[in-house]
């Protein structure tokens, strides 16, 4: 079965809200702050990007690549 772009844009809008719910929950953000510093993030980017595959990784993965870009700066 070929993805398609609505089935990947359906995969990443639920990785994108459970990345925003849990990064407001574990640094007690407010779900506009939290979702205004992911949609700036690299990783959301490549999220974006079909040609990554990051869509396919787990969200846990997802989520602690960002965690990981937020940590560094």
């Amino acid at each position: 079965m070929q993805l398609t772009d609505e089935i990947i844009s359906s995969a990443t809008d639920g990785i994108i809200g459970f990345i925003i719910a849990q990064y407001a929950e574990d640094f007690e953000l407010p779900l506009l702050e939290a979702a205004m510093r992911f949609y700036l993030s690299n990783t959301y980017q490549l999220l974006q990007d079909p040609l990554t595959g990051l869509y396919w990784d787990s969200i846990p993965e997802t989520y602690n690549l960002f965690l990981k870009e937020i940590m560094e700066r």
